[in-house]
């Protein structure tokens, strides 16, 4: 199995205008917009739209933590997260 390639966590949600995730580092990992882009313009908010994306920006951040249990069950044999494992690097 290969080792992750990906920027270590842990990764942070932070809320500005969007919400961004970012590595410990300082890195910038991710923004996640809401799904209302024309009508924020319009002066209106879709406040599930905003939530969605909260909640989409809390998932990224936590993928590290995610990623090292299932790195850690594969390597001890666990063949159902040895076939997620595959899965996320399959575009590798």
């Amino acid at each position: 199995m290969s080792e992750p390639g990906w920027t270590k966590g842990p990764w942070e949600r932070r809320k500005a205008m969007n919400f961004d995730v970012w590595a410990s580092r300082g890195g910038l990992i991710a923004t996640v917009f809401p799904d209302c882009h024309y009508t924020i313009y319009s002066g209106y908010v879709d406040a599930a739209a905003v939530t969605e994306a909260e909640a989409n920006a809390r998932l990224i951040a936590a993928a590290p933590t995610m990623a090292e249990y299932v790195w850690k069950r594969a390597e001890a044999g666990d063949a159902e997260a040895v076939a997620i494992w595959e899965k996320i690097n399959a575009s590798r």
